[in-house]
């Protein structure tokens, strides 16, 4: 068993032995809590090779998206949709960024992100993507000339310069060695330059979701309020804005600490601060996922009843 990569604990509960694939069967992989800080994490992590071929092929499939047509035609969605998530991400984002801003997208996907960013801004935008389709519908249908296809290491093994906006939006938990990624990111950021955080809660899990699909496979880490603003706060950088964003996941942007942005204030990073409380809300996840169901399955039958006694009239 592995000490807790954020900070040194070997002291942890086992919270679960199961992590999904996103459309698929769950996947042996015990999830452990740190009694110390709060991180949820991998005990032990799938191994690296294991990981390549999931971000290099299995990740698409596993969404049941299997060929380049498939997501050309998500991508044609997508710029369909005025009110889409992405725009969502750069009105957050808007108070704290200068027009000709430059902006990297860590794992991003088919680019519309970055496509938007680029309507919006008038800086530089580059994107890295380790699955070949991902990258090719970005090159090819969003028009985006400066995707990378290659892993952050590789990305970082050169001198790639700085941006006014690094972004990790659903990445960070997918990330082996969180200090060392914070310290990768900082070394990406402009001197006043912001980072971008999305992932999910470990103190506030989906209750539609089963506590498997919240753990799924490929999150190493599943990081709280409590543990990010630990993590961020130890390598100096202050978070600075946060919100949940649509799917009631949390989003923060930080900057270094001497940046003269103000910080958000400290209580409100407390969720997730107490591990044994933590460590009772998870195991009982389940037990709302089941109120859940049985709540919507009432509802759905209430509605065919009153639809059926309408007819009648």
């Amino acid at each position: 068993m592995s000490r807790c990569e954020l900070c040194g604990s070997e002291d942890r509960r086992v919270v679960y032995h199961l992590a999904a694939l996103k459309k698929g069967e769950p996947r042996s992989v015990t999830n452990a809590l740190c009694l110390r800080c709060g991180l949820i994490f991998n005990d032990p992590a799938p191994s690296d090779e294991e990981l390549v071929r999931y971000y290099q092929g299995e990740f698409l499939k596993d969404k049941t998206a299997t060929g380049y047509e498939e997501i050309a035609r998500a991508a044609e969605r997508k710029m369909k949709n005025e009110g889409r998530k992405e725009l969502r991400v750069i009105d957050f984002l808007a108070p704290l960024l200068k027009k000709d801003a430059s902006v990297l997208d860590i794992g991003c996907s088919m680019g519309a992100l970055l496509s938007d960013f680029k309507v919006r801004y008038s800086g530089k935008v580059t994107g890295v993507e380790p699955d070949e389709i991902y990258v090719r519908i970005a090159r090819e249908f969003f028009k985006l000339p400066d995707i990378r296809h290659e892993f952050l290491d590789d990305f970082c093994s050169r001198d790639q310069g700085t941006y006014d906006l690094v972004i990790l939006r659903h990445v960070l938990e997918h990330l082996k060695a969180p200090h060392l990624r914070i310290e990768q990111l900082k070394k990406l950021m402009a001197s006043e330059g912001v980072l971008y955080l999305a992932f999910p809660n470990g103190a506030r899990m989906r209750a539609s979701r089963e506590l498997a699909h919240c753990l799924e496979f490929g999150h190493l880490f599943t990081y709280t309020p409590w543990s990010i603003h630990h993590l961020l706060n130890s390598h100096g950088m202050k978070i600075v804005k946060w919100d949940y964003d649509e799917a009631m996941q949390l989003q923060v942007a930080a900057v270094r600490a001497e940046v003269p942005f103000e910080a958000v204030s400290f209580n409100e990073f407390l969720e997730g601060s107490d591990p044994e409380r933590l460590f009772r809300y998870l195991k009982g996840h389940d037990r709302r996922h089941f109120v859940y169901r049985a709540l919507r399955k009432m509802k759905r039958i209430s509605s065919f009843i009153s639809g059926g006694r309408k007819d009648e009239k």
